[in-house]
């Protein structure tokens, strides 16, 4: 699985109200999309909530070549 992450600069300046958002793209090998599908329904939000991250969404490409291989 490769990874690509893309977020704003953390500085350590930042007051509580500051918000960082993180864009992560993970590409995937044919087939492995439904197990990391049911990792993030079933576990990631416990793991996200315990350290006070609100995730935004999720998406999954429709159209190829990105389909059923890609997870944003």
């Amino acid at each position: 699985m490769l990874c690509s992450l893309a977020s704003a600069p953390i500085t350590t300046s930042a007051s509580p109200t500051d918000t960082v958002y993180e864009l992560s793209v993970c590409h995937l090998h044919e087939g492995k999309l439904p197990l990391l599908l049911d990792r993030f329904a079933n576990n990631a939000q416990r793991l996200f909530t315990r350290h006070n991250m609100h995730p935004v969404g999720y998406w999954v490409p429709t159209e190829p070549p990105l389909a059923g291989c890609t997870f944003i």
